[in-house]
């Protein structure tokens, strides 16, 4: 565990968001752990390679959010399903395209022998993908249902969310979400480096210009989760199998995803002929078999349980990220794509709305440290920025789900729920406004969180300080919430400065 704690900050520290006895205790554990040091680089290479592009020109979201964060917290937001949460997966869109830094940061290497020679086969493979001007493909979600032994599963597509998807360099993407007999229900075009997004809804003729606080897609492309699983010298071969009519190679890229508590997988197919990439899909075939899928059998909220070969199998609610799953084929790349499929202009006749992104203040987050607080029984957690991690991500879950479906829960349970969805609603990452905070409002490197086991109302006791952008002083917070400018020599610990 001592590993995945320090996996956990590798992104925060090289993007000079972990300060203190935090970064010094890094230090020392990358001193004498090989594999970590060999982790941490792999990520910095992966912060090059985006402070390298465009992207970082235009105001990238931050590494912190967009590696740290969306690893694993994005594809559990989005994938996460079931009647309760039937807004994620109508909006599930990139799930399988957001995530970057494949498993750097998500937990153990579950992966065989032969990656490194897989990777080494692989790379024009992955680099063809990723200089792409142009592709196209389609997208698929299905929810699981378990057997009456708990493991045996079948799988249903999701009814009216088929999605077709456009992308332009540099980062323009048109999402079209199409209805059973192809009619076209709602369109998203995002202009990811500028963090605009436009939503319409054909059918009522209204639409939405939205200016985000960070774009859901990776600043490493449409395919990042697999042209990055492609560079794992942990990869497993799956064989040769036939994909959309053709022999295709396989391969999948197995690990634990500490933040989520489980095993997870991708798996993607080339075409062994064009070297092209054919299919992904997440989870991979260990979990997510294709022969599961019930042909002719969709799903929407109400349908809860589902009869095959006699067999009664019952909507998964309580297995995390396994709930539900993607399947992303008909990929094509360097096609032409029409500039006006990815045109940000209003259309004619529709009645449109604008949002403006989620402004975070002070009062916001101490409003969230003290639900914070009060979920974890008047007590701060160990950790805030990753307080639902490993079995907490489980409790939150199946908190969320009791609430949200009437079946109780505390007042605190309650307001926890309430508070998170409410800044998802928003466009943030989570956990609720704290991140994008920390990455909008603090100067780097001086966010410290001291809270682990300091009871709500303790005002002898500091949860967390933090410098503002443009202050020379920083700001404390106390157990019982009172805030206080405190010069950097007055703090308990000593700051860089």
């Amino acid at each position: 565990m001592e590993c995945e704690h320090f996996e956990m900050r590798f992104a925060a520290a090289i993007e000079g968001h972990l300060g203190g006895d935090d970064a010094a205790a890094l230090a020392a554990h990358l001193a004498v752990c090989p594999a970590c040091r060999e982790a941490f680089e792999e990520t910095r290479g992966v912060v090059e390679r985006l402070g390298a592009s465009e992207w970082a020109e235009a105001g990238a979201p931050s590494l912190v959010a967009a590696v740290s964060d969306r690893i694993i917290r994005e594809q559990a937001r989005r994938l996460r399903a079931g009647a309760i949460v039937r807004r994620r997966i109508v909006n599930v869109a990139a799930a399988a395209v957001v995530l970057i830094a494949v498993g750097l940061l998500a937990g153990t290497f579950l992966g065989g022998s032969g990656g490194k020679a897989y990777a080494d086969d692989l790379k024009p493979v992955g680099e063809a993908v990723e200089r792409a001007k142009s592709a196209t493909w389609r997208a698929r979600y299905y929810m699981r249902f378990l057997g009456p032994d708990g493991r045996s599963s079948k799988w249903v597509r999701v009814v009216n969310n088929n999605q077709r998807s456009f992308y332009k360099a540099p980062g323009f993407y048109r999402r079209e979400d199409l209805g059973e007999s192809g009619d076209v229900h709602f369109v998203a075009v995002e202009d990811a480096r500028n963090r605009v997004s436009l939503e319409l809804r054909p059918q009522e003729k209204s639409g939405t210009v939205r200016y985000l606080a960070e774009s859901g897609y990776s600043p490493l492309g449409p395919f990042a989760t697999f042209t990055e699983a492609m560079k794992r010298e942990d990869l497993q071969g799956l064989g040769k199998r036939e994909v959309a009519g053709a022999e295709a190679d396989g391969y999948r890229y197995k690990f634990f995803a500490e933040g989520a508590n489980q095993n997870w997988s991708y798996e993607f197919w080339v075409d062994p002929k064009t070297r092209k990439l054919v299919r992904g899909q997440v989870p991979g075939g260990d979990i997510f078999d294709l022969a599961d899928i019930v042909p002719d059998r969709t799903w929407e909220p109400s349908l809860q349980s589902i009869e095959v070969d006699g067999i009664k199998y019952e909507l998964a609610t309580d297995l995390g990220l396994g709930n539900s799953s993607s399947l992303i084929d008909e990929i094509a790349l360097d096609v032409p794509i029409d500039d006006r499929l990815l045109s940000l202009q209003s259309p004619e006749g529709y009645a449109m709305q604008s949002v403006a992104p989620a402004a975070v203040a002070e009062a916001d987050v101490i409003a969230f440290l003290r639900i914070l607080a009060r979920y974890f029984q008047g007590t701060f957690p160990d950790r805030a920025l990753e307080f639902n991690h490993g079995p907490e991500y489980e409790r939150f879950e199946r908190v969320e789900r009791d609430v949200l479906a009437g079946k109780g829960g505390s007042e605190d349970d309650v307001a926890m729920v309430e508070e998170m969805h409410r800044w998802w609603r928003e466009g943030l990452p989570g956990p609720g406004p704290l991140r994008a905070f920390v990455t909008q409002e603090v100067e780097p490197g001086s966010w410290k969180y001291l809270g682990d086991g300091v009871p709500l109302g303790a005002k002898d006791r500091v949860v967390c300080w933090y410098r503002p952008k443009g202050s020379r002083s920083y700001r404390v917070v106390r157990g019982d919430l009172s805030v206080e400018d405190v010069a950097p020599g007055d703090l308990p610990l000593p700051v860089a400065r």
